[in-house]
């Protein structure tokens, strides 16, 4: 059986990787990534910064929680080794878990020392951007899927083998989701702190205005993807449309992945309406990873009806 302290042990890492990664968009937001200077893993090149300017303590402290994060990955792997079979999706996991950790390092790192941080407005920054989203989704991922696997005695079917059914294609599109609409998101939020508005009317001149920043330009796909395959993914996944055969916890996933998919559209469209400021901004970052961990939860529940049932149950037509 699971280790019962394990797993909760890696509920809370989840809990605190969400934490960590909402600390650091409120270091972009605060505009506080130059607090510490073109200086790294030193703060303006001492252990301790002497000075009580916020930017710097906002930034000092980020990394303080980033030090204490990368223990923790470390700590949860070794913990992961003594307890699973080296085979176990478990390590699996925390193997990626702590790769992600490392990039996530080097990435934040090599925006301080180039100085992509506070008003930087270069294309370059928002590449890293873009690309430190994405690496913060996988790494949060990889600890939620630490958690859901610490539940089986033995290792899961592996993924992989899903998208070799009729209906797997819908799961590598369910898994691409979020991971493209974050992306475009953190190019968006990125926008709206280098370019503020004072109303929605403004916003959408600077966005179509002749001279307008690439930055500027590139948010507009934020709306439209997330708009565009939220409602597809909402419409295809529909238990009465899709209709097959399927476990009650193959559906419980799919209502579940469905509705947060429903709530954080329309708290996105709130949010854009309301020029974005600094809560919501979080709060929609937060509720793109809850999208991210149960698009991941109904990837892995419907790879273990696969495995037990096969191709069937992801094929054939509800019959009522």
């Amino acid at each position: 059986m699971p280790n019962k302290r394990f797993r909760t042990f890696s509920l809370g890492l989840v809990v605190y990787t969400v934490l960590v990664i909402l600390w650091g968009a409120w270091v972009r937001i605060s505009r506080s990534g130059a607090g510490c200077g073109e200086h790294w893993p030193l703060c303006n090149g001492e252990l301790l910064p002497g000075t009580s300017v916020p930017a710097t303590w906002i930034e000092f402290s980020h990394r303080i929680s980033t030090g204490i994060y990368g223990i923790l990955i470390a700590g949860i792997l070794i913990w992961a080794l003594r307890i699973y079979p080296r085979t176990h999706a478990v390590v699996r996991m925390a193997c990626f878990a702590v790769l992600f950790t490392a990039l996530e390092a080097w990435i934040g790192a090599r925006l301080v020392l180039s100085g992509l941080v506070a008003d930087d407005t270069s294309l370059r920054r928002t590449i890293f951007m873009a690309l430190h989203q994405i690496n913060s989704m996988l790494l949060s991922g990889s600890t939620y899927l630490i958690f859901v696997f610490a539940a089986y005695p033995s290792s899961p079917a592996p993924l992989r083998r899903i998208f070799k059914t009729p209906r797997g294609w819908w799961l590598l599109l369910i898994l691409l989701f979020p991971l493209i609409v974050s992306m475009s998101g953190a190019i968006a939020s990125l926008a709206s702190t280098l370019f503020p508005s004072t109303s929605l009317l403004e916003g959408l001149g600077k966005d179509f205005a002749a001279d307008a920043h690439p930055v500027l330009r590139y948010r507009l796909w934020h709306p439209v993807l997330a708009v565009t395959l939220g409602v597809s993914l909402i419409g295809a996944l529909w238990p009465r449309v899709i209709g097959a055969e399927v476990s009650e916890a193959v559906l419980s996933a799919r209502r579940s992945f469905i509705s947060l998919i429903g709530v954080n559209l329309l708290f996105g469209a709130s949010t854009l309406l309301m020029l974005s400021p600094v809560w919501m901004k979080l709060t929609h970052l937060a509720m793109a990873h809850f999208v991210w961990f149960s698009a991941l939860l109904l990837t892995a529940v419907s790879a273990q009806e696969w495995a037990h049932h096969g191709d069937h149950s992801l094929s054939q037509p509800r019959t009522r």
